[in-house]
């Protein structure tokens, strides 16, 4: 056996073919993989979990033709994000490289938390670019700057931070009125 052990065995199990042992895999590595992506793939929830589904079929693919043997070069987790990081080069699509180890998922803040962030963060882009121009510049300033407001008048040319204060509170209750 080589230093993956418990991998190995699981490549055994895998190889057999049974179908518990093909959801247990599955619901294993699934929340990480997505999470990998999500993080580092620049994409969406819905493409992570679609490239999880076409990673998992190359995988079961590669397992039940004997592609993949032991002994084992990585870990099998390690193995199919290495297969979604192929099916992203393949499609074009970036993905960063610098990362050095795989998420797991008792370190790991939960996928639906950071999907939730990443839905939040396009949520309040999209508000920003449909308030208009000058009012994203000030809130930009404001709360991803953290301009003082004696900034936010200078910069957009104000008479008093007074006028920057009513600016930011109208441009708020702009934003408000969309939602």
């Amino acid at each position: 056996m080589g230093s993956y052990q418990q991998d190995e065995n699981r490549l055994r199990q895998l190889q057999k073919g049974k179908d518990a042992d093909w959801k247990a895999w599955h619901t294993e590595v699934k929340e990480a993989f997505q999470l990998f992506f999500l993080q580092h793939g620049r994409m969406d929830s819905e493409e992570a979990k679609a490239l999880f589904h076409e990673a998992m079929v190359v995988f079961h693919r590669k397992v039940t033709a004997g592609t993949l043997q032991t002994p084992l070069k990585s870990t099998l987790k390690t193995y199919l994000i290495g297969i979604g990081k192929m099916l992203c080069r393949r499609k074009g699509k970036p993905v960063e490289s610098a990362l050095q180890e795989i998420p797991d998922i008792g370190e790991e803040p939960d996928v639906l938390a950071a999907i939730d962030v990443r839905e939040q963060g396009e949520f309040i882009r999209n508000l920003l670019n449909r308030v208009g121009a000058s009012c994203r510049k000030l809130l930009e300033m404001i709360y991803f700057d953290d301009a003082s407001m004696k900034e936010v008048a200078d910069e957009l040319e104000l008479a008093t931070e007074g006028a920057a204060r009513k600016r930011k509170f109208d441009c708020l209750k702009k934003m408000r009125s969309m939602l």
